[in-house]
């Protein structure tokens, strides 16, 4: 079972520190998605089975979720989820951007997973572009590589530290939600005799940081890291119409709306 996930709400809730509300809200969604929206009991329960939570916290997100307005309580019994379009539209967001059939898990892939679509959408745009080239951002090294830009500007774009960011971003590692590559020279090797006096010459005014790994056994130099977003992330049309539907009073918009919908 899947859902897609809308990346302006993804932001949203980063800024505003409630992303583990809003795991439970598209873990929900992804049960009660064929049911057209309706959940009970029985769906809170397999939740806390997928997210690794106990059941009365499930309640609790749910309570949080109902205060913002994710969902309602229906007239007789159980709850509806709100459209996604319609949140975005709630929170005065525009969004048509989202991760695409991303199967939900526990709040550590979840948050990754986020992490990585939010990423995956900001590492093409011209203002990180640019940051990349010009290195904007103060990185903690000498060498802007750049990861290291890269976890600035998403600490910038989500609100949280860079400690945070680095720390989610070794997590989407984990899962393999990113690609992390390593630009050195395959011809150029030191030894553990030559490691001390190479380290000692990076450290003279005007020499340029280079890290240095183990690669297959040998010690290599590494000139760059390059970090990408290996989730997919797709303009999803439905979003955007309802969107600017939901806004639209007049009747022709209303019946359009039920139509598009269904496609969400």
């Amino acid at each position: 079972m899947n859902t897609s996930i809308s990346i302006g709400i993804i932001e949203h809730a980063f800024r505003n520190s409630y992303l583990r509300d809003l795991h439970i809200y598209y873990a929900i969604r992804m049960y009660a998605k064929s049911q057209g929206g309706y959940f009970d009991e029985e769906i809170l329960k397999n939740v806390a089975k997928i997210s690794n939570y106990r059941y009365s916290t499930i309640l609790t997100r749910l309570r949080s979720l109902r205060k913002r307005g994710f969902v309602n309580k229906c007239k007789y019994s159980g709850y509806r989820f709100k459209s996604q379009a319609k949140i975005c539209m709630d929170l005065g967001i525009t969004s048509n951007r989202i991760i695409g059939f991303a199967n939900i898990k526990d709040f550590e892939n979840f948050r990754a997973l986020c992490y990585s679509g939010v990423l995956g959408r900001i590492i093409k745009t011209k203002k990180y572009i640019q940051r990349l080239n010009d290195s904007g951002i103060h990185t903690r090294k000498a060498d802007k590589s750049q990861i290291e830009i890269a976890i600035n500007y998403m600490a910038k774009v989500l609100n949280i530290s860079y400690a945070t960011s680095q720390r989610i971003r070794k997590s989407a590692q984990k899962f393999d939600f990113i690609d992390i590559k390593l630009d050195y020279d395959k011809d150029f090797y030191l030894t553990e005799k030559n490691i001390d006096e190479f380290k000692m010459l990076r450290q003279l005014p005007g020499n340029r940081f280079k890290e240095i790994k183990r690669i297959n056994g040998i010690l290599r130099v590494i000139d760059h890291f390059f970090i990408s977003s290996k989730v997919l992330v797709y303009s999803s049309k439905a979003l955007s119409y309802n969107h600017l539907l939901l806004t639209n009073t007049s009747k022709r918009a209303t019946q359009k709306v039920a139509t598009v919908n269904n496609l969400t």
